[in-house]
């Protein structure tokens, strides 16, 4: 679930990075810049890392002990409808 969660996170970050940049580019070529009105504008513009959602130490443990309990239950069920089933006598 939490890797669910941090996989739409950056999703959602990605998509908002090429909206901005979309939206940078269009201004750019649409206003015809001077070079330091330019630089200016760029200089104001957010970094990438700026945009994306910060993961904490925790979220991450979180995330990769969910994984883990997820695959070892898995494992178990695996496991259990593979053994052979005893013949009743």
């Amino acid at each position: 679930m939490a890797q669910t969660r941090v996989a739409a996170d950056v999703k959602a970050a990605k998509a908002e990075i090429e909206r901005r940049s979309l939206a940078i580019q269009t201004e750019l070529l649409a206003g015809g810049l001077e070079s330091a009105a330019a630089r200016r504008f760029l200089d104001s513009m957010p970094m990438a890392a700026d945009l994306m959602p910060q993961l904490s130490a925790a979220d991450l443990v979180e995330t990769f002990a969910i994984e883990k309990a997820e695959k070892a239950q898995l494992q178990r069920e695996l496991l259990a409808s593979y053994a052979p089933h005893e013949e009743p006598r």
